[in-house]
């Protein structure tokens, strides 16, 4: 398994620290209902393989292989041979949180059903709400920030909780503070992404109508790993001005006889157009 990754307990533990901290608010998303949030990653272009033709005079001629061309823009920290400075793309998209609304989806799974986690962060800069949801096989948090008000509906083992409590922080620290912003360079997101995953700049792109780097995934970076991988692939795509808004990677690692799946993902579905609606249940709940 990856050395920097969270554990299960880890996690959760993380999101228990979280939600007990809810006074100050360290943990903020956005509605589940989004107006404008789609996920329109273009499929990813492979880089072509040599491939060997005849000429008149029966001499092999090989076509060349795919590069990137000059038009390519890459981002800093990136050269035409892969990532060189994985901590500037970790530092440009945070700081590209941190300056507009967002919304993230986030998943980490390792072994079995009972060790996948799937967080969803929304957070409106224009309407001043959070919303987040976070997932695992025995309970789901969810959790709606507004007006200096934070509420909470956990459900666990077949019993739903609601509760409401003020938020000590003011909404713009609550923005920037959220576990998807300050944590992003960690094993559990991004920065563990992109350290594991290999990945060299092959053509431009589309998501969301913005101009992305494409990337072809290489292989795992062994030397992160305690054990060997048998099977990996993983998807990236960087703005030209180094911010990530897909990054995943997928792996088979085998330590000690036992193999076991692994994986981790971070998706920017949108980032500065966020609009974000009250949850039904806080209306039901709370507005009586």
């Amino acid at each position: 398994m990856p050395r920097d990754m969270l554990s299960r307990r880890a996690v959760v533990s993380t999101v228990g620290l979280s939600l007990a901290a809810l006074a100050g608010c360290s943990t903020s998303g956005s509605s589940p209902a989004s107006e404008s949030a789609t996920d329109a990653r273009t499929a990813s272009t492979s880089t072509a393989s040599p491939t060997a033709s005849l000429t008149a005079t029966d001499e092999p001629t090989v076509e060349p292989t795919e590069t990137p061309s000059a038009s390519l823009e890459l981002p800093e920290g990136v050269t035409a041979d892969g990532i060189e400075n994985a901590e500037a793309l970790v530092e440009a998209t945070k700081a590209a949180l941190v300056e507009n609304s967002y919304d993230i989806t986030t998943t980490l799974f390792s072994g079995s059903s009972e060790n996948l986690l799937r967080q969803q962060y929304r957070s409106s800069l224009e309407q001043q709400r959070h919303w987040f949801r976070f997932e695992q096989s025995s309970s789901t948090t969810e959790v709606f920030v507004e007006s200096g008000t934070t509420y909470i509906k956990l459900t666990q083992d077949g019993e739903t909780n609601y509760t409401q409590q003020a938020a000590e922080q003011s909404f713009e620290e609550q923005h920037r503070s959220a576990d998807v912003v300050s944590m992003l360079g960690g094993g559990e997101t991004l920065g563990g992404i992109l350290r594991l995953g290999e990945y060299t700049p092959a053509t431009m792109d589309e998501y969301n109508d913005r101009d992305v780097v494409d990337f072809e995934f290489d292989g795992i970076d062994e030397s992160e790993i305690d054990g060997t991988v048998s099977e990996s692939s993983g998807d990236l795509l960087v703005t030209p001005a180094s911010v990530v808004f897909d990054a995943a990677v997928r792996m088979t690692v085998t330590a000690d006889g036992e193999s076991q799946a692994y994986g981790n993902s971070f998706t920017v579905n949108e980032l500065g157009s966020v609009r974000v609606s009250r949850p039904s249940w806080v209306e039901e709940q709370f507005d009586q």
